[in-house]
């Protein structure tokens, strides 16, 4: 990821963050594998502030319903992502909030931390409808599907890169297109390069 596409983004959020008074809560989504987290630690390193990771919401089990799964946006567990982040933030409180493991299909820990100044939401999903009024700045990164797929295949193996390609990604794509999320970005950012993630 190109360093110097991430000065404008930069100025804009050490300007806006200071002239605001709740928390500035920046939003990444892009579709998997194009170098969302990768963002979002850079970022981080650099703004000295938390991270929240949508695959923590992952959908547990009991919700996971033909119905609930055929909800544009219905792969995260929006409710909980409200409750326990977009809420505290609203009225201005503590976050704590459960993870959930993808690998175990069950919550493992809590993680709890200060209202911060700046916030990261990161992951696909983190501007859903339901958390909309809450997000201050908007990032969508992109990279060709090919660098995708090769980056998904490196990190996750062959077989769950069969179902990110047949499940996880259309689901994605509906979601990005019912809800025009790139449309409503502030900065698109282009991560092809190899070296990346």
């Amino acid at each position: 990821m190109k360093q110097e596409a991430l000065t404008p983004i930069l100025q804009q959020i050490h300007k806006s963050a200071a002239a605001r008074d709740g928390v500035y809560v920046i939003a990444i989504e892009g579709g998997s594998g194009t170098g969302k987290t990768t963002l979002a630690a850079l970022l981080s390193e650099k703004l000295s502030c938390p991270v929240v990771h949508t695959d923590d919401f992952f959908l547990p089990p009991a919700l996971r319903s033909r119905e609930r799964l055929s909800e544009i946006g219905g792969n995260v567990h929006y409710e909980r992502l409200n409750a326990e982040i977009a809420e505290p933030i609203r009225k201005g409180q503590d976050i704590t909030y459960r993870i959930f493991s993808c690998r175990l299909m069950d919550y493992t820990e809590s993680v709890t931390f200060p209202l911060p100044k700046i916030l990261i939401l990161e992951g696909v999903y983190s501007q859903h409808p339901q958390i909309a009024d809450v997000i201050s700045l908007r990032l969508f990164v992109q990279a060709d599907i090919h660098t995708r797929l090769r980056r998904i295949a490196a990190r996750s193996g062959e077989e769950k890169l069969q179902r990110f390609l047949t499940e996880w990604i259309p689901m994605e794509d509906a979601y990005f297109s019912y809800f025009k999320i790139p449309q409503y970005c502030d900065y698109m950012i282009e991560n092809d390069k190899e070296d990346d993630a």
